[in-house]
């Protein structure tokens, strides 16, 4: 009996198609597609809607920086001061390598001193991320985290009574970069972390709708530095409010006394009452150098222009520091010395100032012989409204403070419009730890 023969085969035959297999393949590599795609469209979902940590980078001269993103900030209204789109960046760290920067993870180092030098902050175009004009930005505050420590305790790591307010940076219009001079800066731990409040404005009908992102970097160093605190010093006024604003609210949905973050105000909306005893006093026109011919009852009140500029607790119930000027010139004037709240007597090594469109100077002057300590002007657009620049004062030899005087600061006003604007007017300063330097002025160390 002869044995089957196998079937004879064709060489150009395809083998059968394993059916599943396929299925199999074409599924992964659908779902892997569809995977990358919803990846994708997340990431840039959350770029869009919370703040985020881009970069870190360590400088050749010893500092380093983080680098931040707000959220997308759509402007397609327009946006007085303290009402436009804003967003906190909560607990950002001073320090922060490269590889825990690409795990998002923190693995905290020692705990050792570092020295916050400088914050700098950008506007760009949300989509295209080109740098774009600074007229939209209202302000940015970086504060020390009240999600992690209150401002007594993180003084308290140091080992000595501090003098530095919750408050570390303030930026606005016209001042959107501070760095301190060489050698020195504002004591923080390597394991602090720092708030990044942010605020657009949009303050000229007719420009097209747009949406911003903020880009901002926060310097350290871990070299000794010579330690400073900052005080805002805020003029303040009698005011009553103007029809139609009782009720208003500077950011809807918030409550100033309660809920509002520390970092959304330009001025610290501090506890503790700070009206000088020389009752603060405006006057108009173009007579106004003389501040010692002002009474107080030559000028009755100002408008307040918001609520929000009304904060008992520090300014009284019938201050603002928030207020409306009328068309003219107008000086504005307020005992600061209680604002100040000088520990001793000691140096000012930087100093700036924050002023609404149509300012055009800030003066600290000494009570006693009138003599102008600091004088900061603001440059003001003439085409819209808008601060092109602050101005800014650096000392490393610094400017004498006396904890014994009384000082006073005095805003001034040119409105050119034939409508009332609103305005502020705040100091900054930033001085000396005097009782923590040297006696050979080396470079301070805070011990740990």
């Amino acid at each position: 009996m002869s044995e089957p023969t196998a079937p004879e085969t064709n060489a150009n035959e395809t083998p059968p198609v394993n059916k599943t297999m396929v299925w199999i393949v074409v599924g992964t590599v659908v779902f892997s597609m569809m995977a990358e795609a919803y990846h994708r469209i997340r990431s840039e979902q959350l770029r869009d809607t919370t703040p985020q940590v881009t970069d870190f980078q360590k400088l050749e001269d010893g500092t380093r920086f983080v680098e931040l993103l707000t959220p997308r900030y759509a402007l397609e209204d327009v946006y007085m001061s303290m009402e436009g789109p804003n967003s906190n960046h909560p607990l950002v760290p001073v320090s922060l390598e490269s590889e825990e920067l690409v795990k998002c993870v923190k693995t905290l180092a020692s705990d050792e001193n570092v020295w916050l030098t400088g914050l700098e902050t950008t506007l760009i175009d949300a989509d295209s991320e080109e740098v774009i004009s600074p007229e939209f930005f209202c302000h940015g505050n970086l504060t020390i985290s009240p999600y992690q420590i209150d401002i007594e305790a993180h003084q308290s790591l140091f080992g000595a009574k501090l003098h530095q307010d919750w408050r570390l940076i303030t930026l606005v219009p016209g001042k959107m970069d501070i760095h301190f001079p060489p050698g020195f800066g504002i004591p923080l731990k390597n394991s602090s972390r720092l708030d990044y409040f942010t605020m657009a404005l949009n303050q000229n009908p007719g420009l097209p709708s747009r949406d911003i992102k903020m880009k901002s970097r926060v310097y350290t160093t871990e070299k000794p530095t010579k330690p400073l605190f900052q005080r805002a010093l805020s003029v303040y006024q009698r005011y009553v409010l103007e029809p139609g604003l009782e009720n208003l609210e500077l950011l809807p949905g918030l409550n100033f006394h309660d809920s509002l973050h520390p970092g959304a105000l330009c001025s610290d909306s501090g506890d503790e009452n700070v009206c000088g005893p020389l009752p603060s006093v405006f006057e108009a026109g173009e007579n106004t150098m003389d501040v010692m011919t002002w009474h107080p009852g030559a000028a009755c009140c100002v408008a307040s222009a918001s609520q929000g500029g009304i904060i008992p607790e520090k300014y009284g119930d019938e201050h603002t520091i928030h207020w409306m000027v009328p068309p003219g010139n107008h000086r504005y004037r307020s005992e600061v010395t209680e604002q100040l709240d000088l520990p001793f007597d000691t140096t000012s090594h930087y100093v700036t100032g924050h002023l609404h469109p149509m300012g055009t100077s800030l003066k600290l002057v000494e009570m006693d012989t009138q003599k102008v300590v600091f004088d900061i002007t603001a440059k003001c657009r003439t085409d819209r409204m808008g601060v092109v620049e602050m101005s800014e004062i650096q000392s490393i030899e610094g400017v004498p403070l006396q904890a014994g005087k009384r000082y006073e600061l005095i805003a001034e006003y040119n409105n050119t419009s034939d409508e009332s604007i609103d305005a502020m007017g705040i100091m900054y300063l930033y001085m000396l730890e005097k009782e923590h330097v040297s006696d050979d002025d080396k470079l301070a160390q805070i011990s740990n």
